[in-house]
């Protein structure tokens, strides 16, 4: 066979596979369960007004995985609850938080790495009573990486009684 009729053949093979696809038709892939899962709730889901609730984002994953750093924030109802502190955790963490106001930002890094479960763990007073103290509850990741730099945030879930979530 010549080069001109390899060159045909291929073109009409080119073509003819174009033809059998419309745009937009390709069926959608499977959705994979997410690798990862971070998730906020409040210790105490009907509380009284004046009683202290830990506010904790935990971590899970299908597999080991060492977390070296994570940046976030926890949204809540400010009519509803009062930050008081970030507890002390013994987990090898540095940790800061940044309280706003309806807001507490948080950030975690570890040079050796940490496996969770608890990311953070907030503490406040509630000022009101009843369920609308932690469904008001929400959570931003915008990072969270392993000690290796790879960013675990496309393979990541995060669940959030307030449904405000953003991964």
């Amino acid at each position: 066979m010549t080069m001109s009729k390899y060159l045909c053949i291929a073109a009409g093979l080119a073509l003819g596979a174009a033809a059998c696809f419309e745009p937009g038709a390709r069926p959608e892939p499977a959705a994979l369960p997410a690798a990862y899962q971070l998730r906020v709730a409040a210790s105490d889901t009907a509380p009284k007004a004046g009683d202290t609730v830990h506010v904790r984002v935990t971590f899970s994953a299908t597999h080991l995985v060492t977390i070296g750093s994570f940046t976030g924030r926890v949204d809540f109802d400010a009519t509803a609850l009062r930050f008081v502190r970030e507890e002390t955790l013994t987990d090898g963490v540095n940790r800061i938080s940044n309280p706003g106001d309806g807001d507490v930002r948080f950030a975690g890094i570890s040079a050796k790495g940490f496996n969770g479960p608890v990311i953070t763990d907030l503490v406040f007073v509630a000022l009101q009573s009843g369920p609308r103290v932690a469904q008001s509850l929400g959570l931003v990741i915008t990072q969270l990486g392993t000690t290796d730099a790879a960013d675990m945030r496309r393979e990541l879930s995060v669940s959030s009684p307030a449904r405000r979530v953003t991964p």
